[in-house]
């Protein structure tokens, strides 16, 4: 993102590992709501775009994001959640990435008429490729590694993801993780 989209030094990270460097913030719902109150105070609400990717462990019924971290037992992320943190700022136009099992839960809450929201699998479907070994899900593989760099389109990286994933899971005769969009008419 750095090189492509030009945000050096207007990103912030969130980390729950183990493997984290000191001073790095815990991604904490806590964390995430407060990063989002000051994104939302420095930002031009008209003209600017907030890119916020969530990645970890999905869950369904009721569908959250975990953000537990080493025994730490913390307040998971919901849909819900998310979308009081962002309609608590005034950020107005939103790409959110939400890379999980179960993650296309989260589109009902968040999409909004200025909101692309880009998912890993459908509500009810798994995504692959979280393991602690893996630098990044199967999916994000997909969507920053391979589709982002070759276009600065985030529906054509979707597009392009999406059918990448199609087809390894297909390779792998695994059960289609159908990678879910939605993006706002004024978007």
């Amino acid at each position: 993102f750095d090189s492509r989209f030009d945000t050096r030094g207007r990103s912030v990270v969130l980390i729950n590992s183990t493997k984290a460097t000191a001073g790095v913030p815990i991604a904490s719902t806590t964390a995430l709501q407060r990063v989002l109150d000051r994104v939302g105070a420095l930002l031009d609400p008209e003209e600017d775009v907030l890119f916020l990717f969530v990645t970890s462990h999905g869950s369904t019924d009721p569908a959250y994001i975990s953000v537990n971290n080493d025994g730490l037992d913390l307040t998971q992320l919901t849909p819900r959640r998310l979308k009081t943190a962002l309609d608590a700022t005034p950020i107005k136009w939103k790409v959110i990435v939400v890379s999980a099992c179960y993650s296309g839960g989260f589109i009902p809450a968040l999409r909004d008429e200025h909101t692309l929201v880009i998912t890993a699998s459908s509500a009810d479907r798994n995504s692959f490729g979280c393991d602690d070994s893996n630098s990044m899900t199967d999916f994000g593989r997909a969507y920053f590694e391979e589709a982002l760099n070759k276009t600065r389109s985030f529906t054509a990286a979707f597009e392009m993801a999406r059918k990448r994933i199609a087809e390894r899971e297909k390779a792998e005769g695994l059960t289609p993780s159908q990678p879910q969009m939605a993006m706002g008419n004024q978007f």
